[in-house]
C-alpha cells in the first residue's frame, strides 16, 4: 500500500471519528467552466468565469450564484477580446466585477469595473478616460471603513487623482488627499482586512512618500 493511500484512509478515519470534522463536499454538479474570481455575502456565494470567444471578437462571461441549496445565473455579459476579470466584491447589496477591460456591451463606458444592482448591470466610471489620465486595470476589491477599496493599476479615476488605490462610497470616489494620501507608486496586486488596518501588497517601494518594499499596512489614516 502506498503512502498516498494510507494518508487517504487515516485521514477518513480521523473524521468519521471526530464529529466535528471539516469535510469537503460538492455543491450540487458544480461548474462547466473553471472560476476566475469569487466572493461571498452572507447567504450566497457569487463566482464569474469566462463563457467563450464570440464571432464579434468579444469574450463572454457568466455568474453563478450558490444560495445553499441551488445555484442561479446572473444574465452573461460581453468584453472586449482581451479582456479578464479579477475580483468580486459585494458592497451595499451591489455586485461588483472588476478585471481589466475597455468595454461592456449595453453600458456607457465601463471600464476595468462595472456592477450588477440586482436588477441590471451598471456602469460606475460613465465619463471616458482622458490623457494624461490612466486606468490600467483593478486586481483586487476589499470593503473597509464601510467602503469599497478598489486597487490595481492607474492615476485617476473618473476624474478623481488616485495612485493605485481608491475608495468609493457607491457614488462618489475618495483618491489623493482624503483618503490615502498619495498611495503606492506601483500597482496594487491584493488587498487584506486585518481588524482596523488595511494590508496592500503589490510591486512599489514608496507609499505617500514612506519607504515600503512591496507590502504596506493603512492604519487610522497613516501608512507603516
Amino acid at each position: 500500500m502506498d503512502k498516498i493511500s494510507v494518508w487517504i484512509i487515516a485521514i477518513f478515519l480521523w473524521g468519521s471519528t471526530n464529529a466535528k470534522a471539516q469535510v469537503w463536499k460538492p455543491l450540487d454538479k458544480g461548474l462547466s467552466n473553471s472560476p476566475l474570481a469569487i466572493t461571498t455575502d452572507r447567504n450566497n456565494l457569487f463566482t464569474v468565469y469566462a463563457i467563450e470567444m464570440n464571432g464579434n471578437g468579444g469574450r463572454t462571461y457568466g455568474i453563478s450564484v450558490w444560495n445553499g441549496s441551488f445555484w442561479r445565473d446572473l444574465p452573461q455579459f460581453t468584453t472586449d477580446s482581451l479582456s479578464t476579470i479579477t475580483a468580486l466584491k459585494v458592497y451595499k447589496n451591489d455586485l461588483y466585477i472588476g478585471g481589466k477591460f475597455n468595454t461592456i456591451k449595453g453600458l456607457k463606458n465601463a471600464k476595468n469595473i462595472f456592477r450588477w444592482n440586482g436588477k441590471e448591470y451598471q456602469s460606475i466610471t460613465p465619463n471616458e478616460v482622458v490623457q494624461p489620465a490612466f486606468f490600467g486595470l483593478v486586481t483586487d476589491l476589499e470593503i473597509f471603513n464601510e467602503k469599497l477599496i478598489i486597487a490595481g493599476y492607474f492615476n485617476e479615476i473618473q476624474a478623481v487623482k488616485a495612485s493605485n488605490i481608491i475608495a468609493f462610497d457607491g457614488t462618489k470616489y475618495d483618491g489623493v488627499g482624503t483618503n490615502f494620501g498619495i498611495g503606492p507608486n506601483g500597482v496594487v496586486n491584493d488587498l487584506a482586512v486585518i481588524g482596523d488596518s488595511l494590508a496592500v501588497g503589490g510591486a512599489f517601494n514608496i507609499v505617500s512618500g514612506i519607504s515600503a518594499s512591496n507590502l504596506a499596512i493603512y492604519y487610522k489614516g497613516n501608512w507603516k
